[in-house]
């Protein structure tokens, strides 16, 4: 090794470590002919000791038949740009880049609904490897195990797929994988029915049932008229809260009823069935 503090000169086997114009230039000839020089910041004490580093590393590896012709492991900046450049974009960070263009665009209704539920549910409880874009058909599968393809479907149309497209169009990726990938409908799982002898047990357990708990004014038997029309029409609740008296009609001597809407709120609301006065 051989060192000259005035000049700012350092020799290290065949690695040449000088200044130029205040920066630290680390130069060499390996293999033979072919020079190679790059910079390792500019001159402090501690950049200095960090090239010397460098230098003995390098004149390590040529010794014993390891040197990194790429550089890379010898200029640690060099390393993290190319870590940096060779990260592939994950569905979250198309997402992102997604929202920051489409906030001004897209229809209230859907950021409020699809939106919210694509960053909740769909990017948010699956794991995050299954969001790598290589991960594309794990991801639809882990998402089939949760949600039906039906409701799966309208998120992917106002979320997935627009901010995946949006990505192709400018270059970050090459194609939507995603939309090669069809959404397998799950097997359908036999439907089991109640019984008559148990429908009418149940409906007379309401009835019957006179247990007021304690945070409701309520027995149970004051949801035994619903559980019964339920039983006997094969509606919903939501169903059944909405109907009006306008929706039943008669006809030929018949009594028709029309369902056609549903009653929606955040807190559930019964309503006692009577005729009106």
């Amino acid at each position: 090794m051989y060192d000259d503090d005035l000049k700012r000169k350092t020799k290290i086997g065949v690695i040449t470590i000088d200044t130029i114009k205040n920066l630290i230039r680390i130069r060499y000839t390996y293999p033979k002919g072919k020079r190679n020089s790059f910079y390792a910041g500019r001159f402090t004490d501690a950049n200095w000791q960090a090239a010397i580093k460098t230098a003995q590393i390098i004149d390590r590896d040529i010794y014993i038949g390891d040197y990194d012709s790429t550089l890379i492991r010898y200029k640690p900046e060099l390393a993290k740009a190319l870590e940096i450049a060779s990260k592939q974009p994950n569905l979250i960070d198309l997402w992102e880049s997604y929202k920051k263009i489409s906030q001004n665009r897209v229809a209230a209704t859907t950021i409020k609904k699809h939106w919210r539920d694509y960053e909740k549910h769909y990017l948010g409880k699956t794991p995050k490897e299954l969001l790598e874009l290589n991960k594309a058909e794990e991801f639809i599968t882990h998402l089939l195990t949760r949600y039906s393809p039906g409701s799966i479907l309208p998120i992917f149309s106002n979320c997935l797929h627009p901010s995946v497209n949006l990505a192709v169009k400018t270059g970050k990726i090459k194609r939507n994988i995603y939309a090669d990938i069809p959404l397998r409908k799950s097997p359908k799982k036999q439907v089991e029915a109640y019984e008559p002898n148990e429908v009418k047990l149940i409906v007379s357990s309401f009835y019957n049932d006179k247990y007021v708990k304690k945070t409701s004014s309520y027995s149970h038997s004051f949801y035994g008229a619903m559980i019964d029309f339920m039983s006997l029409v094969g509606c919903r609740p939501s169903e059944c809260h909405a109907l009006t008296w306008n929706d039943i009609k008669r006809k030929d001597g018949r009594l028709y009823i029309q369902f056609n809407k549903a009653f929606q709120c955040r807190f559930a609301t019964t309503y006692e069935f009577r005729k009106p006065d």
